[in-house]
């Protein structure tokens, strides 16, 4: 963010809140209150974006310098020795983090349910990565090396500066959260399905 056997589950976040869900694993929540969401919606185009417009793209630079392994996921196992910054797979992959970041909070409006349906979908592009080597632990890698980016923002207000840093944090911690829970439940899902004997 080798290959893991089939029987190995992907271990869950302990700081997560979460809710049951029928017939499926418990799933995480984002509790944020009102004022937090309200800074979330006034800050994270018109400061951080503004401010950071590449923050994506030097997290996942800095990513792979901390992880090398990266590289060649991303490249599907073809390590690219070219200068990663004029790379135009690692661009669109980080242009379209900062565009699943707005979505969450301008289009689902930071609601639990319409989140982690997106989400489910970003898991599913994630794991068709893990024949390259991919592991979800990498997603911790991402959410560090993020929120230590957003600390460098200016703002006028030190305590609205801290209250959107907070605020960015649960919500970065929540997309990896919900993303390890997908991919808790695709593991489950192969296992049953490599456990199933063949139709005779």
């Amino acid at each position: 963010m080798g290959i893991c056997s089939s029987a190995e589950v992907y271990p869950e976040s302990s700081q997560s809140n979460s809710q049951p869900e029928k017939g499926g694993a418990p799933q995480p929540m984002l509790l944020l209150t009102e004022e937090e969401k309200g800074l979330l919606v006034k800050h994270f185009r018109a400061t951080l974006i503004e401010q950071r417009p590449d923050i994506y793209h030097k997290t996942m630079l800095l990513c792979i310098n901390a992880s090398p392994k990266m590289n060649e996921i991303i490249a599907c196992q073809q390590y690219c020795m070219r200068d990663l910054t004029q790379w135009p797979k690692l661009n669109k992959m980080c242009q379209a983090q900062k565009e699943f970041v707005d979505a969450l909070i301008y289009v689902d409006h930071l609601e639990n349910d319409p989140m982690l349906a997106r989400i489910a979908v970003l898991a599913k592009i994630h794991t068709a990565y893990l024949k390259y080597g991919f592991k979800p632990h990498f997603l911790d890698l991402w959410r560090q090396h993020v929120d230590a980016q957003m600390h460098r923002l200016t703002m006028d207000s030190a305590e609205e500066k801290a209250g959107f840093l907070k605020a960015m944090s649960m919500l970065n911690e929540f997309i990896v959260d919900a993303l390890y829970t997908s991919f808790n439940e695709e593991k489950k899902l192969r296992v049953s399905a490599a456990s199933t004997p063949a139709p005779v």
